[in-house]
């Protein structure tokens, strides 16, 4: 009986020692934990840079990293930076260079999901090469629109292809030609 009474407690102390206890809660009823606050402007937020190359002599290269805000849900605005190089070898003559920095805007409609429109304005500074003085810098305009098709790589980047045309010509002008074609990367920032 002995025997039996400390098998007894010894299975009791080891089931109150190891026995699982609830936890109770003495705080406020009425306290909400923190929800995970969501910040919906930023799944509207879109994201990329357009370029252009042109090899040879004279090179010739244009970057335009841009950032936008879906208005409404096809139609995007938004501000640009560009940045143009472009070099030239003339042989005996030595080799010139040109860089051409400015912001910019623009405003994007896509419909059918793949084919957008677009109206972009700049404000470069560049080289007055018609001054009488050299080394003189201007600020030139262009005003360009277009038409381009955007092909999806992901769920939130697309490659695109854009084809402008420059309304603003200049003598000036950091374009070779009116119609301007560009490539581009964009990517929704959700």
């Amino acid at each position: 009986m002995r025997r039996t009474l400390s098998i007894l407690l010894l299975v009791l102390s080891t089931a109150i020692a190891f026995a699982q206890t609830d936890v109770v809660f003495t705080g406020d009823p009425n306290f909400k934990p923190l929800e995970k606050k969501e910040y919906q402007w930023l799944k509207h937020l879109r994201g990329g840079v357009n370029f252009q190359i042109w090899p040879g002599n004279p090179f010739y290269t244009y970057l335009a990293p841009h950032l936008g805000y879906a208005v409404v849900k096809d139609l995007e605005a938004g501000l640009t930076f560009n940045y143009s190089y472009t070099r030239l070898d003339q042989g005996s003559f030595g080799i010139s260079t040109r860089t051409v920095l400015g912001p910019g805007a623009y405003t994007q409609y896509t419909f059918n999901s793949s084919f957008f429109l677009r109206a972009q304005y700049d404000y470069m500074r560049q080289p007055d090469y018609q001054a009488l003085e050299p080394g003189q810098y201007t600020w030139v305009q262009y005003a360009t629109a277009g038409c381009g098709f955007k092909q999806n790589i992901s769920e939130n980047i697309s490659l695109n292809s854009l084809l402008m045309y420059n309304f603003t010509p200049s003598p000036l002008s950091i374009f070779q030609n009116r119609v301007i074609l560009q490539f581009g990367l964009t990517a929704n920032m959700n």
